[in-house]
């Protein structure tokens, strides 16, 4: 059985088309819990009707509503819960990439790894950028986004997440199961529909300095290499708003690169470490 959290905080706009995303899967044991931090919109009436609506007896939904101190804080109490043997989320604003997603990646977890993780489509403005992940371990790089991954329980529950990070915790955690070595699988799918302009929006300056410490040691220092890495972030996301089809281009390049790369017959690059 797989597990699938979604975490929401008066997100009565986005959730129902999360959840339908979920209930709609063919062909799958799913244990769906949602994680509402106390919304004060419609967002739990929203809950209610959806999950009532469901005629799939192979999926079983777990509705919650606690206080908690955060993203990361939610994602860690709903994994607590979790009883699947993979764990993915899937929260509000976010949606699976069609209806075989969960039974297309149960087909490899018969390989046992760490992390399973797939590819991604981001969307902004009618516009849509695929994006391919990776685990690269001949240059200690990793590009693994947590909508599209599926984390085994064991996993989840040992690299819980730090809730010290307000933006940028599942980058953090993603790494730290990286460079501790753990197994990364990719699976050749797309997994996940994700709202690019939402992801440029969030681009705050405090974005860029959990993100720049966590690559950096831990480090914060604000010096030349800093404020220009700060500048060419903020360039990007204004470029990507005002012009998404140069950002769709970039995005695509970017893709033919890393095949490139993947299917170079020098690159030691190991999907599955």
């Amino acid at each position: 059985m797989v597990s699938v959290i979604t975490i929401c905080l008066n997100c009565e706009n986005c959730i129902e088309e999360t959840m339908k995303s979920v209930l709609l899967q063919k062909d799958a044991d799913i244990e769906y819990i949602i994680k509402d931090g106390g919304s004060t919109d419609g967002t739990n009436e929203k809950i209610d009707r959806c999950a009532k609506s469901i005629t799939n007896e192979r999926i079983y939904v777990r509705h919650i509503t606690e206080k908690d101190d955060g993203i990361y804080d939610a994602m860690n109490r709903a994994a607590a819960l979790a009883t699947g043997s993979q764990i993915i989320f899937m929260n509000a604003g976010d949606r699976f990439y069609d209806e075989n997603v969960v039974r297309n990646a149960s087909l490899y977890f018969e390989e046992k790894a760490d992390v399973y993780f797939g590819n991604t489509l981001y969307v902004m403005k009618l516009c849509c950028f695929p994006q391919l992940h990776y685990a690269d371990r001949k240059n200690g790089r990793i590009s693994v986004g947590h909508q599209s991954c599926f984390y085994s329980a064991d996993t989840l529950k040992e690299y819980k997440f730090d809730t010290s990070f307000r933006i940028a915790g599942d980058h953090e955690q993603l790494r730290r199961i990286f460079f501790d070595d753990k197994s990364f699988l990719h699976m050749n799918l797309f997994i996940s529909v994700c709202d690019r302009e939402g992801i440029s929006n969030r681009r705050s300056t405090r974005h860029f300095d959990e993100v720049y410490m966590i690559e950096h040691g831990g480090e914060l220092i604000k010096d030349g290499k800093y404020y220009g890495k700060l500048i060419t972030w903020k360039l990007k996301a204004a470029v990507a708003r005002l012009f998404p089809m140069l950002e769709n281009k970039r995005y695509c390049l970017n893709n033919l690169k890393r095949n490139r790369y993947l299917l170079s017959e020098e690159s030691l690059f190991k999907h599955h470490a």
